[in-house]
């Protein structure tokens, strides 16, 4: 017969198994919290505003990160990972974070699951981090080979320097200002307009580097993105997230029209304007919603600057939106840029939400042309030319039948790289500035769209190569010549089709720290007659 035990004495406890059985609870209470708040941040999305849909996603992160927390306090190996998270997350190193967070959800499940004696621990730990660093190199992967389209590094690294583009030169080839090099034999003949991004004020030059005409208006927004001509000498100004306006030739506000605007304007034949703006939208995806910058295409009245039409991208281009843009978005919302304290104080203070450049700007559509012409099988007269910077694609849209068959031809994801500045020259031929941002550098592109082949390309391969991450711009003129914008750079140049250089331009603008100012696009106004016009109006100041 056994002994019993002494009076009074109780057998030890199983440290093990209670341990196991706090952590089963741990994990049951975690699943449960994570499936009621995920069930209620997707019933939220069909209801709420962008801003209420992300201040719920994060609150709901905290208080999940806070159940977790109090699941693990015992568990030193659990802690020292989600410490490491924490790390990598507000030291906003994507990378590590993602691979320590599938680390530690591996390991939390593997060891909540498995009996806790050694050797189950040993192999727990093992299979959890096998499974961890598994799935963080799926997703790793997953980022890198996505990236040749929607988001890539270099846009990542653009995002960092500010809400928009850099408004400084990253590099300074040349030392020298204004006109450096002009062979007036070989170079296209006309007036140059072109503004100093993200500042205001506009300058039209002759091809010696001249200033002819400054547009300085006392009011009217300091963020100056693009500017464009109109032949009587009026200036159109996209000031970027805020207006476009239309200045006479002494820099009266003739009228503003407040808008999320960027990138580029276009004028019809009858007057209308055309412009691109942004909007901070819930969009539907498989029965879920997620918050997105919207592109619209605008029509505006060019003599009062009123609203006519407006087309979605989003309507145009639905299928763009895919799984890994979704998870993307999503993804963007736990940012540590864009966490709890930056949403709020943006909301505060009246500002735009979702950051271009990230996860939330699918399309960031940055160029607009009418098409004044028919080409079978291509293209109408009044059809829109579209540069989609985060698909790598450029895009012809019928803007009259819209959604419905909308879109009539697109290329570009594999050749392009984050393009700018597309159009349609004479001979049917697109020209287009290929920025180059995964290969690091850029060039010119010449292709036929009925074939879908390259017949011209213009780089530089130097010792300082040809490259600009942002911006850029190609400019194609009667003579063959071309003229290219080099926003990163602060430089324009005109080439001949046999690459050699004939005129080139270095901004003498300064901007933050002395650097030297970037410039978005410039223009060569070639007609004679708008020529004419508009220096009959210089000599007349």
């Amino acid at each position: 017969m056994n002994a019993l035990p002494e009076s009074g004495s109780l057998a030890p406890p199983d440290k093990a198994a209670a341990a196991n059985v706090r952590r089963r609870k741990g994990l049951k209470t975690v699943l449960l919290a994570l499936a009621g708040l995920t069930l209620a941040g997707m019933a939220l999305g069909f209801v709420a505003s962008p801003f209420a849909y992300m201040l719920y996603l994060q609150i709901a992160g905290l208080i999940l990160a806070a159940i977790v927390f109090f699941s693990i306090r015992r568990d030193p190996v659990l802690l020292a990972v989600g410490a490491a998270w924490l790390a990598a997350y507000i030291l906003r190193q994507p990378e590590p974070a993602t691979a320590l967070a599938a680390l530690f959800l591996a390991v939390f499940v593997g060891r909540s699951l498995l009996p806790n004696d050694r050797r189950r621990r040993l192999f727990s730990l093992a299979a959890g981090a096998a499974a961890g660093l598994g799935f963080a190199a799926f997703l790793f992967f997953f980022r890198v080979s996505g990236e040749s389209s929607p988001v890539s590094a270099a846009l990542r690294a653009e995002a960092m320097k500010s809400l928009s583009y850099s408004s400084f030169s990253a590099s300074e080839t040349e030392k020298r200002d204004g006109v450096i090099e002009f062979r007036q034999d070989a170079s296209e003949p006309g007036l140059n307009l072109y503004n100093s991004y993200y500042q205001p004020g506009a300058m039209l030059l002759d091809m010696d580097g001249h200033v002819l005409h400054r547009w300085r208006p006392e009011a009217g927004g300091s963020n100056w993105h693009y500017v464009r001509l109109l032949p009587d000498g009026d200036l159109l100004v996209c000031v970027e997230d805020e207006m476009l306006m239309r200045l006479d030739w002494s820099s009266r506000v003739l009228w503003k029209t407040p808008m999320r605007a960027h990138h580029d304007i276009a004028v019809a034949e009858n007057g209308d304007i055309y412009t691109l703006s942004g909007a901070e939208e819930m969009v539907a995806f498989f029965g879920l919603r997620a918050p997105i910058i919207n592109e619209y295409i605008e029509v505006l009245d060019g003599t009062t600057g009123a609203s006519k039409k407006r087309l979605s991208l989003f309507a145009l281009f639905p299928k763009d939106f895919s799984f890994s843009a979704f998870g993307r978005v999503h993804a963007q919302i736990f940012d540590s840029q864009d966490y709890l304290w930056r949403i709020l104080t943006l909301k505060r203070k009246g500002r735009p939400l979702l950051r271009r450049l990230t996860g939330f700007d699918i399309f960031h559509a940055n160029a607009l042309k009418i098409i004044d012409r028919a080409i079978p099988g291509l293209c109408q007269k009044g059809d829109l030319l579209l540069s989609l910077r985060s698909l790598d694609r450029i895009a012809i849209v019928d803007p009259v039948r819209g959604v419905n068959g909308g879109v009539r031809w697109s290329w570009g994801p594999g050749v392009l790289e984050e393009q700018h500045d597309p159009s349609l020259l004479d001979d049917g031929h697109i020209l287009v500035f290929d920025n180059g941002t995964r290969r690091k550098f850029s060039r010119i592109v010449e292709f036929d769209p009925r074939t879908r082949s390259v017949v011209w390309e213009y780089h530089d391969l130097g010792a300082v190569p040809f490259y600009s991450s942002w911006g850029g711009a190609a400019q194609r003129f009667l003579n063959g010549n071309t003229l290219i914008t080099e926003s990163d750079e602060g430089r324009v140049f005109e080439v001949t089709k046999g690459g050699e250089r004939v005129w080139s331009y270095m901004n003498p603008d300064d901007g933050p720290g002395g650097k030297r100012a970037t410039i978005y696009r410039m223009t060569r106004i070639t007609d004679p007659l708008t020529v004419a016009a508009l220096l009959r109006l210089t000599a007349a100041r």
